[in-house]
């Protein structure tokens, strides 16, 4: 897993690393919207970051946001196997259409990360050596995006990201069992981004 998706800001010198979702997608449509031809510059949809260290030359004040592991995935599967008919989470063995979040989390835990889709491959293994400037959390996202728009010149308004963290939506899906194969999995994640193993309801 070395592909990561980025945006790049020509003034200032800055660059969006986009790990799947942890609102990428809604920040890129914001920006685009915002910024139009300012200082918002995208060359590729998608490109890895050795293609835009080979556009942009200097990518700048490098930053992300990441997402607690256990509200990271379920978004993954309710994205991409609940609602998409043609997803290319269907060509990994194991993984079909409309199949239970139970049975997406069992085959997960056992795919080795260097398999497994950016969508639900640990957030540490996609940033694996990217050194960055700052890293903020969707679930901070007030909070941080402020913090962001102090060091480079963003508007200060913050963005509206729908999110699947709410309680009741997540004692639907997970229960004790799920919630330990996830923390195992995502270990990493859990750890270097200071997230709490146990789900606060």
């Amino acid at each position: 897993i070395n592909i990561v998706m980025a945006i790049h800001f020509i003034d200032p010198k800055a660059t969006f690393i986009h790990i799947p979702k942890t609102g990428g997608s809604s920040f890129t449509f914001w920006t685009r919207k915002q910024f139009k031809d300012k200082f918002y510059k995208q060359k590729l949809k998608h490109c890895s970051l050795i293609q835009a260290k080979n556009i942009w030359n200097d990518l700048g004040y490098k930053f992300t946001f990441v997402r607690n592991p256990y509200t990271r995935l379920l978004s993954c599967w309710n994205g991409w196997i609940r609602k998409k008919d043609n997803s290319r989470l269907y060509k990994i063995e194991g993984i079909y259409k409309d199949m239970s979040f139970s049975e997406f989390v069992h085959i997960v835990k056992d795919i080795p990360n260097e398999l497994c889709d950016q969508h639900f491959a640990p957030m540490t293994t996609i940033l694996d050596n990217i050194e960055l400037d700052f890293i903020g959390k969707l679930e901070n996202m007030n909070q941080d995006w402020k913090e962001l728009s102090n060091t480079i010149p963003i508007p200060k308004e913050v963005l509206h990201i729908e999110s699947t963290r709410t309680n009741d939506r997540m004692k639907s899906f997970y229960n004790d069992e799920l919630f330990e194969i996830v923390r195992k999995r995502y270990a990493s994640d859990f750890e270097m981004f200071n997230y709490n193993t146990i789900w606060e309801s």
